[in-house]
């Protein structure tokens, strides 16, 4: 093959124009006095400006780069845009941003598989989710196992009346007090289905649990017989079957997609093409059986437990194949927004973590549906110079030791299952009466026949009545005397004492026991009918 060659040059002060006409080495080049120049041959086009370089388009530009487009600024850069600017990144057509939204339509059944529980104990997930079947059984109440100690004694009334007299003291030795020495003290007790029934149920607290499926089941789903859910099971086997379908529709989504921004330190942010609306938690209303309340029982005090929430996480995102925006800062990241407000919502979970967090505000409100849980290793502090309330339908439990610095104002009834100690007592005055006790005594001599005590009248004559030194001829009147003390009511077991507490109420939610007013008497043991 013959090679041509051939140039021509027109050259002029102002510049000159070469063309080239060699085979394989065809170009022309323009070039400017001052060295700018514009070179077109068979591999490139190149431009050179020496110095400053205007394009005006009076209409519409455009640009096409079929493979890949590099600039370089060496000083600032200005983008002036007088309507929208529109960056389309990562697709050649709409074909591409079509085949996302079909990857999550055809992903989505497995999204919602994957947010069942494990098990059939019923429950939802949110949002966009779906419910769980609810097949099986409860456990047995777990009340049930608990143990309590707790004080059970009779008192079973005098065997008769006391008598003081020089050879006996019934009165100091409580001999006619069949239960002295003999009571016992408090003692392991396990509770019954009857106490949680009654303590529990209608005619006490009305626990939601018991109220719906009765003492001896447990309130929530855990812990139960539950059949497995076996799509949720296999969901793993689901992808993988799945995964052919979505191969494809993939390769439809096209190589690329990420937007890499290089400033000083590495910037990574990726937008996705889609929205991940999959759910993102499950939520068993009845998942958890929780200590729910005090109660008081026939035979003591028992630590009650009821359903809470059960929320779980669901992974829905780490096969979603977009939508991740990530930010590494080396240092410190500031916004500071006016006072149109900031908004931050996500369908998924939030999390936040730092060494210190501080959060002020004038007013802050925090919410949860379905369960607010306040944790610290060390200290959790709650303070305010002027109130602090805790509100519930129900009763406030307090599991451990309660220590008060200040006083104490309770406007309804207290019952302790423990001892009580008291150093001082401020009541009403209430004047009671002690147990009768016979006293015997003998006369004020030492030598019989020497004290004249009376006279006995015999066939109408009348005769002197000596007395002699023996010990108790004398019976005096049973004897008992009024006191003051704070009121009381006596009770004639500790059983009795529960029993009266949960006929007046105790249990019962919303319920105020007022205090009785005082009553001046003999106080005897007193039982409930």
């Amino acid at each position: 093959m013959n090679k041509y060659k051939g140039r021509m040059i027109l050259n002029q002060r102002g510049g000159s124009i070469v063309i080239n006409n060699t085979t394989e080495e065809e170009s022309v080049q323009i070039s400017q006095r001052s060295g700018s120049n514009i070179l077109l041959n068979n591999v490139t086009n190149s431009e050179l400006a020496t110095n400053n370089k205007q394009t005006l388009v009076i209409n519409d530009n455009f640009t096409t780069v079929k493979k890949d487009d590099s600039s370089f600024v060496g000083g600032n850069r200005s983008v002036r845009v007088g309507k929208n600017n529109y960056e389309l990144k990562g697709f050649n057509d709409d074909s591409e941003i079509e085949s996302y939204q079909k990857w999550h339509d055809t992903f989505k059944e497995i999204a919602l598989t994957n947010s069942k529980f494990k098990i059939k104990r019923g429950g939802e997930s949110l949002p966009n989710g779906t419910s769980t079947e609810q097949s099986g059984s409860r456990a047995s109440n777990p009340v049930l196992k608990n143990k309590i100690l707790s004080v059970e004694n009779k008192f079973n009334g005098y065997s008769g009346v006391p008598i003081r007299s020089r050879f006996s003291d019934e009165v100091s030795f409580y001999s006619k007090v069949p239960d002295a020495g003999n009571t016992r003290p408090a003692s392991v007790k396990d509770i019954t289905l009857a106490d949680i029934q009654k303590s529990a149920g209608e005619s006490g607290s009305s626990a939601p649990g018991v109220m719906k499926y009765g003492a001896s089941k447990s309130a929530a789903t855990e812990e139960g017989n539950w059949s497995p859910d076996t799509d949720a099971q296999q969901i793993g086997n689901l992808i993988i079957l799945k995964q052919d379908e979505l191969s494809i529709i993939e390769k439809l989504m096209g190589d690329a997609g990420d937007d890499i921004l290089i400033t000083k330190r590495n910037k990574s942010e990726t937008i996705g093409a889609s929205f991940n609306d999959y759910p993102s938690v499950r939520i068993d209303p009845e998942g958890r059986s929780q200590p729910f309340e005090m109660l008081v029982s026939d035979t003591g005090v028992f630590k009650n437990h009821d359903y809470t929430p059960l929320v779980e996480e669901i992974d829905n995102s780490s096969n979603y194949p977009c939508g991740n925006d990530s930010k590494i800062i080396g240092n410190s990241y500031r916004r500071n927004v006016g006072s149109g407000g900031i908004s931050l919502k996500t369908t998924g979970n939030m999390e936040i973590g730092a060494a210190t967090a501080k959060l002020g505000a004038k007013k802050i409100n925090i919410n949860a549906s379905h369960g607010l849980q306040l944790a610290s290793d060390s200290l959790v502090e709650i303070q305010s110079l002027k109130s602090i309330v805790i509100r519930s339908n129900r009763q406030v439990l307090v599991e451990s030791s309660l220590g008060i610095k200040d006083n104490v104002i309770i406007g309804g009834a207290t019952y302790t299952e423990g001892e009580t100690y008291l150093h001082h007592i401020t009541a009403p005055l209430e004047v009671q009466q002690t147990q009768d006790t016979v006293t015997y005594g003998q006369f004020n001599a030492r030598e019989n026949r020497t004290l004249l005590v009376s006279e006995t009248l015999i066939a109408g004559t009348w005769y002197p009545s000596y007395a002699i030194v023996d010990p108790d001829l004398i019976v005096n009147y049973s004897h008992s005397h009024h006191f003051n003390n704070v009121p009381l009511r006596l009770m004639e077991s500790n059983k009795e004492v529960r029993d009266i507490a949960q006929t007046e109420g105790i249990n019962i939610v919303g319920n105020k026991n007022q205090a009785l007013p005082q009553i001046h008497e003999r106080k005897l043991a007193q039982r409930v009918d």
